[in-house]
Parts: C-alpha cells; structure tokens; sequence
C-alpha cells in the first residue's frame, strides 16, 4: 500500500504482509490481524479503538519509520493466554502520546527508540537489545510480568521472592546450570547408570542436558536417566519448568484492571487468596549407580 490507508474495521488472517512503504501512512482504527505480519517502512498511527494481534501476529518497525501510539485502547492482545504472544520488533521509533494508558500488547524487542512521552505505556515483554528508551518524568514504561532473567544462589518457591514479577509468576521458567562431572571409578564390568532427580518441582518439567532433550515430568518423582547426555567434564544442564495461571491471577487481583496482566470471566481469587508453590524447589542432585543383572 502507499498514500494514506484507513483501517476502520474487519479482519486479516493467514499467511502473508502488509507493507507500508517510505511515505505512507497507516490509521489503525480498530479491527484485529491473525498470524499477519505487517511491515512498516512509514508511518503507523494508532488513533482511537482497539486493535487486536493474535497467534504470533508480528509487527515489524522498520528503520526510520514510526509507530505512534495516541488512543488509550492500543494495539496487541491484552488478554492472555494466547499464545504465540504477538511480536514487535522496533528498528525504528516507537512513541507514545496517549492520554491515559496505552496497552502495547507485544513481546517487544527495541533496537530503535522508544519513546514514552506521557502517562503508561503497557507491555508484555520488553528486551532492549540496543537503542535507546526514554521515559518523560510524568511517564511510566510497565512489562507488568517477570524480569527477562534473574540469578538464584538458591533454589526456593518463586512465590517467595520479594521481586512482584517473579513472586507473581506465571508461565515457563527457564533454569540454566554448568556444572563439571568426573565419573568414578568402575569396580568391575557392571554398567553405570546415572541419573538426575529434581525432588520438588511445582509444576512440570522439560529436562535438557548439553542440547538433548531427554523429556518431560509432570509427577513425581521427578526423576530420570542422564546417562546418554552426560559427559566427563563440563556439562549444561537447562530445566524449563511451568507452574499454573492462579499466582498471575492473585497479582493482578491487587492491580488497577487497566495494569492487568490477565482476564478470566470467572474471578475466584483475591489478592489475599495463598500463593501455590511455583518453580523448581530442588534440590537437584545426580545419583550413579552399577546395573547388575539377576541371574
């Protein structure tokens, strides 16, 4: 497209893009766009209702364009779980103008800038790869979810943690360990079998060891073989684990709706209402062992 689009209502969905050209502009009125990728080389203005992107929709902000946020009701999806989560990916300027809050519903990624120059900007995620980002004094810039990573010198309940983005977390955690293994000593011709036992896991697990996948736990005990992944030496250990939507849930349960990170037409949580146990409780231990066979 080229000159001035309007779009004011309807659906786009499936394969393909749209690309805004150096020079054109874009009004995002309403409507919603399905797994659609838009590329804007121009100018993109989000003027008055809401805008949905869902299923791994993607907006791509290209370099010396602009994206220009000035409605409250914004462009995303502010209602998870869906997933894929829509992504934008900034190489150029993102600028918010609204009048009240403005949900930026996207997994973002900036290499551009972003600026914030009044009242909230909301988004899901929000990784500044490089670029700038500047927030007007007045102004707030709110991931409203768990930080990109965080550095355990212990394993414990995620629900524990004095940070309100991981004390609130819901969703997959990803735990990363290089650890250094010598294997003992063999007394005989007996095969050794090795294995890994995560103890308490709240709430599932996917086990890699240096990049093989050797499965899922989803009760207990959550233990399984590492014999064919382990090596002498230096190891990498990664542990994504999932826990369930009620902690997100008691958060949001204490926030203004606008600041919200999820919707349920059923409520049955309060913020007083107990946080469950969530993530990898540990301890992690690895057990070796000789296999003898019966006669």
């Amino acid at each position: 497209m080229s000159n001035t689009f309007n779009w004011t209502d309807g659906t786009v969905q499936g394969g393909g893009a749209i690309n805004i050209p150096a020079g054109g502009t874009f009004n995002l009125i309403t409507g919603s766009m399905m797994q659609r990728t838009i590329n804007n080389a121009g100018t993109t203005i989000s003027t008055n209702g809401f805008v949905g992107a869902y299923l791994g929709a993607t907006f791509n902000n290209l370099a010396g364009a602009l994206l220009e946020i000035r409605n409250n009701g914004g462009f995303g999806f502010p209602n998870p779980p869906a997933t894929p989560r829509p992504v934008l990916n900034n190489f150029g300027t993102i600028r918010n103008l609204s009048p009240t809050t403005a949900p930026l519903a996207f997994n973002i990624t900036n290499q551009g800038l972003v600026q914030i120059q009044s009242n909230r900007l909301n988004c899901y995620q929000y990784h500044q790869l490089s670029g700038t980002t500047t927030v007007a004094s007045n102004a707030v810039l709110n991931t409203r979810g768990a930080p990109e990573q965080i550095t355990l010198d212990h394993l414990g309940s995620l629900s524990d943690s004095t940070n309100p983005g991981v004390k609130y977390f819901s969703g997959t955690a990803t735990y990363t360990k290089a650890f250094n293994w010598k294997p003992a000593a063999k007394t005989g011709k007996q095969k050794t079998e090795t294995w890994l036992d995560l103890d308490d896991v709240q709430v599932m697990a996917q086990v890699k060891l240096n990049g093989h996948d050797l499965g899922t736990l989803w009760n207990p005990p959550f233990r399984l073989s590492v014999t064919s992944a382990l090596r002498p030496g230096n190891n990498t250990l990664e542990i994504r684990v999932a826990n369930l939507w009620p902690n997100r849930m008691i958060g949001d349960a204490a926030l203004p709706v606008a600041e919200r990170f999820t919707w349920s037409s059923y409520e049955p949580f309060t913020k007083d209402s107990p946080l469950p146990k969530s993530g990898l409780l540990g301890p992690v231990t690895l057990h070796s062992a000789e296999s003898i066979e019966l006669p």
